[in-house]
């Protein structure tokens, strides 16, 4: 019998699934250095660390883990989209 506190085997695919697709995000804010300047792409790397930090915080609710890599990759666009074109950045 199982303990409440033990994860399911869709629970465990869900985090394997939102930890995958978090180390994708995680390639596009490091390499944002080629088109971010260096104070603002600092504010993107902490944004990726408190991203990691969340989603190690949140193993027990596998849904936010799946859905933390979407909202990270919605503010990376956001933030190189807009930003750029506020201060014309240029690759």
């Amino acid at each position: 019998m199982r303990a409440s506190s033990e994860l399911t085997p869709a629970q465990i695919g869900m985090l394997v699934v939102g930890y995958v697709l978090l180390a994708v995000t995680a390639y596009f804010y490091l390499a944002s250095g080629l088109v971010v300047p260096g104070p603002w792409l600092f504010v993107l790397w902490a944004v990726m660390l408190v991203l990691i930090f969340l989603s190690i915080r949140w193993w027990r609710r596998p849904t936010l883990v799946l859905a933390l890599p979407f909202v990270a990759g919605l503010f990376w666009l956001a933030f190189v989209q807009g930003l750029g074109s506020i201060f014309d950045w240029t690759a």
